[in-house]
């Protein structure tokens, strides 16, 4: 956590006041690329996962991309290379809110930016980004939408900036399957009109901004060596503007990386792509880093009641224990679950509850889905042997790792599912 704390203040210590020059044009922000600001997802495609109530993300993430703007001059019939080279860092807070809610803020600075402005002169610049405030509500187990506003705290004369508000609307739908992840987002941006115009002349070029259609679809698999500790992802991302769209304005992109999880809460990343169409925005190539500390990883949390009822109404009644990174019961559960099917059918609860449990070795998602199966492989058993009370999976849980790998393997209390009765 320290060294968190020291990645965030080197950033916000770094000079705001922009410096160097800028093109002699009026734009609009062309750094529309930022890596999921919770941590979930793949890449810049966002998951559904919520981080848990009152938990935090922060991540760093730095790219630098070459070749954001060529186009031609109308006023010499070149083509120029208004926008070269980006060097771009984010700083991304999150936080859970509830249950199904997560908000957060990005703050992006640009480090450099260069290329040739109308004269066909170097120019380079650093300054501000608009910033984004945003906020994500999971309203299903694999679906969510975000909803994103930009401040226009950047400078569209510098391509830095938007020059007025933005909202974004996307819809997220993924889905774990063990190892295997996939995500994919639409929505719909909606944006001022701006054209790009020389200041000098007031000559307007045939490139236009407007209010965009999103897309985007992402895989990740976790590889199986080093208790799944590293992962490739890949992506496939794009926009068009919806009026006046032209090749210009379309930019399709694609990248791969690669992440390692150091522990159960920090990740790197380290990734690179291209444009795969040649519109503004869409870069020759782009190298990305990020580093990203998520504290969503929770111990045990005790159900919302008070301890005097509780003492009252539950009955502890079994705690099934599964193998290291298995969801399924063994022969041997099974015949320890024979006597509590008796009890069970002799009692009649009016409820039965499920706890599920997981380490938090490898990716935290990994993790919560496999104390999901744990706990409704559970409820399944249960069901198909003839118990017809509600049974509700009222906890999932991951908990901190143990110190070391072989001790995982000794401590089942890692890898259980809990059953109460009342």
């Amino acid at each position: 956590m320290r060294q968190v704390k020291i990645l965030f203040l080197l950033f916000f210590l770094l000079p705001f006041s922009a410096w160097g020059g800028d093109t002699d044009l009026s734009g609009f922000n062309l750094q529309t690329y930022h890596l999921s600001p919770d941590g979930t997802g793949v890449l810049s495609v966002i998951g559904s996962r919520p981080l848990g109530h009152k938990k935090w993300h922060l991540q760093i993430d730095t790219h630098f991309e070459k070749g954001l703007l060529k186009a031609t001059d109308p006023q010499t019939n070149r083509i120029v290379t208004a926008v070269d080279k980006f060097w771009v860092a984010d700083a991304v807070l999150a936080i859970g809110l509830w249950q199904h809610t997560n908000a957060g803020i990005i703050f992006p600075f640009y480090l450099f930016a260069d290329g040739r402005d109308v004269n066909r002169g170097e120019y380079q610049t650093t300054g501000l980004g608009d910033m984004a405030f945003w906020g994500k509500w999971n309203f299903w187990k694999y679906a969510a939408l975000q909803l994103k506003v930009t401040a226009p705290t950047g400078e569209k004369e510098k391509f830095t900036g938007q020059g007025s508000p933005t909202v974004s609307l996307l819809g997220i739908l993924d889905k774990q399957w063990d190892d295997f992840y996939i995500s994919t987002n639409v929505g719909y941006k909606f944006i001022n009109r701006h054209q790009v115009k020389n200041q000098l002349t007031g000559l307007v070029w045939n490139v236009t901004d407007d209010d965009r259609l999103l897309f985007a679809s992402g895989a990740k698999y976790r590889l199986p060596w080093q208790n799944r500790s590293w992962s490739i992802e890949g992506e496939l991302t794009g926009d068009r503007v919806l009026k006046n769209a032209s090749t210009l304005t379309t930019p399709v992109q694609f990248h791969m990386a690669t992440t390692k999880r150091l522990s159960s809460n920090m990740e790197l990343l380290f990734g690179a792509g291209r444009g795969l169409t040649s519109a503004v925005g869409s870069p020759s190539y782009r190298i990305l880093f990020g580093v990203k500390y998520d504290l969503s990883n929770v111990r045990r949390v005790k159900p919302q009641v008070k301890p005097t009822e509780k003492a009252k109404t539950e009955v502890p009644l079994h705690t099934v224990f599964f193998k290291l990174n298995h969801s399924s019961l063994s022969v041997k559960q099974k015949y320890l679950l024979e006597p509590v099917l008796d009890r069970l059918r002799i009692t009649s609860p009016s409820e039965i509850i499920l706890n599920g449990y997981a380490d938090a070795w490898g990716d935290t998602e990994y993790s919560r889905t496999l104390a999901q199966k744990r706990a409704e492989t559970v409820k399944f058993f249960l069901q198909k042997n003839g118990i017809a009370v509600p049974i509700k999976i009222q906890e999932i849980m991951v908990l901190e790792k143990p110190i070391t790998i072989e001790n995982l393997e000794k401590q089942p209390q890692y890898r259980k599912a809990e059953m109460f009765a009342f």
